[in-house]
């Protein structure tokens, strides 16, 4: 396993560990790809659409330091419990909900049970893999959050025009839950048989440090810090794409609602090929050198952003095939980064603060998914189309990403600790 190698029975167990993150996907991206049926019934702004995210993401970034540390502590399986078995829950309370007004705030109350997902999931690899091998199966983690919104883009909206956006959220609340029992049923934690090996056992341990002082080792480390800033700035990227790319195919491109959602499915379907690439060419291609990788994902990302911003001035109908490879190529770019940026949190820290790490990382990757959303939907609601919001958000990237580059994002590698 240090080499990154799986046995048959661990591979059964990371699937298992894969569906809960995919549910957490299908909510995640699933959900917004239902804001044109919210927006027709409630008649609520772009920008406030958009709050909605915001409000998942702020209080799962509140909490994620937190949840990080209470993985490490409680172990994988109890922490993936707690908060799949929640998010279905307060799924399911979405579908009464009579305004949008209360669907915000049934938002910020799943943002807690999802808050401990990713930081549970991401622990998995860092317990079973070594440093320099953790990139590709991060990325191949990150793959079921991707598949669960691909299925959600395709399906929901489909379900929502013949029967209506609450039965299409009673469906998705009722598959997490029933994931959230197989997991339970099926799902072993590490160290308690012989499926992981004595590298797993030893790597699961709790830490001996406290959350204080865990959390001080981490503010100071300028590495982990610069992993941060990316990951806020990649966060804003991916938050923004996941929220606005329906809004932005219905209401600029003219595509209904059902077209927008299966347009949108190939973003998915972008980032699920992106992930496990991403990390295959950041681990083998460039030698875990993550300093290039992030520089690739930059200027990929901002490449096609520009794109996205002229397409609408260069044809007054654009092909549709031209719409759906600029679209496959930014959830390459844009969304497929997770692998390269935890695999290099993961390759820093030692294994038993794994989750706090990832808790840390992740809290700046959903600010910038917090803060994104709105400040681009109340662009494009100023301005009255998105063109502005894809040109602007394309400058950004570049000259960020460069920036971070030569002040040298990733540039320190670690031995295994």
């Amino acid at each position: 396993m240090g080499g990154g190698r799986l046995s048959r029975g661990a591979a059964v167990q990371f699937a298992l560990v894969m569906m809960i993150a995919m549910m957490a996907g299908l909510y995640r991206d699933g959900f917004p790809a239902l804001f044109p049926f919210m927006h027709a019934e409630f008649g609520v702004s772009r920008g406030a659409l958009g709050m909605y995210v915001s409000l998942l993401y702020l209080v799962s970034a509140a909490l994620a330091v937190f949840a990080g540390h209470m993985a490490d502590r409680l172990g994988a399986k109890r922490a993936l419990l707690l908060g799949s078995a929640s998010l279905g829950v307060l799924i399911l309370a979405h579908v009464p909900a009579p305004s949008f007004p209360i669907l915000l705030a049934l938002g910020v109350v799943a943002g807690v049970g999802f808050s401990i997902i990713g930081p549970g999931s991401n622990k998995v690899v860092s317990d079973r893999f070594s440093p320099s091998s953790r990139g590709t199966p991060m990325g191949m983690m990150f793959v079921g959050w991707s598949v669960g919104g691909l299925l959600g883009a395709v399906a929901l909206p489909t379900i929502a025009q013949a029967m209506g956006w609450r039965i299409a959220t009673l469906a998705m609340g009722l598959a997490v839950l029933l994931a959230t029992f197989l997991f339970y049923l099926k799902y072993r934690e590490v160290g308690t048989d012989d499926t992981f090996g004595d590298h797993d056992r030893r790597s699961s341990s709790s830490p001996d440090t406290s959350f204080a002082e865990g959390f001080r080792h981490l503010i100071r480390d300028r590495y982990i810090l610069l992993l941060c800033i990316s990951g806020f700035i990649l966060g804003a990227t991916s938050g923004t794409m996941a929220t606005h790319f329906p809004l932005y195919l219905h209401l600029d491109l003219g595509y209904s609602e059902a077209i927008a959602g299966l347009v949108f499915a190939v973003l998915h379907a972008g980032s699920i090929a992106g992930r496990p690439t991403w990390g295959l060419i950041n681990d083998r291609l460039l030698g875990a050198r993550d300093r290039f990788g992030f520089l690739l994902i930059y200027l990929t990302t901002a490449l096609v952003l520009l794109a996205l911003g002229f397409i609408s001035h260069l044809w007054a109908n654009p092909p549709l095939t031209l719409i759906l490879v600029l679209t496959f190529v930014a959830g390459f770019a844009g969304r497929g980064w997770p692998g390269v940026l935890f695999g290099a949190v993961a390759r820093k820290v030692e294994r038993a603060r794994a989750g706090m790490a990832m808790g840390f990382s992740l809290i700046f990757v959903r600010l910038g998914i917090t803060i994104a959303p709105p400040v681009f939907g109340l662009l494009a609601d100023i301005t009255g189309t998105y063109d502005t919001g894809w040109l602007v958000a394309s400058a950004v990237v570049l000259c960020l990403g460069v920036a971070l580059y030569f002040l040298g994002l990733g540039e320190m590698n670690t031995e295994e600790p």
